[in-house]
């Protein structure tokens, strides 16, 4: 399917990403790789925002997914929308690489200086 037809397909409902999650906890791999496929954009989407950076948006959203597999029995309905959680955790990520790519600037940025005293 060409992608400008894939993306006039409508979204899942928040229903069938409860299902999916609910299969995910049950340990079924195709249930995570549905909520992958129709996610996946809203995911990597809001971490390239936030990291302006493709291969580490492209790493985040593994994070997410790899969360989703071990954590999905914490997914709680009643609480919110899949697509929240998801977001969440995408949000949290990219942030937490932010913070750890300002630190690594930050050492380095040091060593430099201290390299230049010496």
């Amino acid at each position: 399917m060409a992608k400008s037809q894939e993306s006039l397909q409508p979204r899942p409902s928040n229903d069938t990403w409860v299902h999916w999650i609910s299969q995910v906890v049950k340990g079924d791999e195709s249930a995570l790789a549905q909520l992958y496929d129709a996610s996946s954009p809203l995911v990597y989407g809001l971490a390239l925002r936030i990291l302006g950076d493709a291969g580490a948006a492209e790493e985040v959203t593994v994070d997410v997914y790899l969360q989703v597999w071990k954590q999905a029995n914490r997914f709680d309905p009643v609480r919110g929308r899949v697509s929240t959680w998801l977001m969440t955790m995408a949000r949290s990520r990219a942030i937490d690489k932010l913070r750890g790519k300002a630190q690594e600037l930050s050492q380095a940025e040091t060593l430099e200086a201290l390299a230049e005293t010496r």
